[in-house]
């Protein structure tokens, strides 16, 4: 009875540590964590905006969060770039996915530069954060999130399809 249950164990063990689930825990961190960590910056950004605009003293709070959140996407996009698929059909649509997350942390970074000039000059750089065009600092984020996602999707039925 014990010995089954070992057995059994084992098996399971054994199954869960393919080169699929190391792949799809690969994905779940670098891929869906940083995606996660945008949308609640994304989130605690927009709860700054009064009527409309960034207020000047809220500039140091979306430059913290920005620059945070680009360390965390950096990092994914690195880390998942280095990966190999668990199998070779894979790899134009790991590529893909590598390439989607690169140019969200791309974005992440480019919004984080936005608020740092701000930050470090007020009167220059500052017209789209402190105006109510404040959401074009954001826009790309969000828009890359529906790129990353959609690509995800994809590995994903990928990875459903192997044996």
């Amino acid at each position: 009875m014990i010995r089954g249950i070992a057995l059994a164990l084992l098996a399971g063990t054994l199954t869960g540590c393919g080169a699929s689930s190391r792949y799809s825990a690969a994905i779940a961190r670098d891929v869906d964590a940083p995606t996660q960590a945008i949308a609640l910056a994304v989130a605690r950004l927009q709860l700054t905006v009064v009527h409309g605009s960034v207020p000047a003293d809220s500039v140091p709070v979306w430059t913290n969060i920005l620059e945070s959140t680009a360390k965390v996407t950096a990092k994914g996009a690195a880390d998942f770039a280095a990966l190999t698929p668990p199998d070779q059909s894979m790899a134009a649509d790991h590529y893909r996915l590598s390439q989607t997350i690169a140019h969200q942390s791309a974005a992440v970074a480019t919004a984080a530069a936005v608020a740092e000039q701000c930050l470090s000059s007020p009167n220059d750089g500052c017209e789209d954060l402190t105006s109510v065009r404040y959401y074009k600092v954001l826009e790309p984020l969000t828009e890359q999130q529906d790129y990353v996602r959609w690509s995800r999707q994809r590995i994903m039925r990928d990875l459903g399809r192997m044996p």
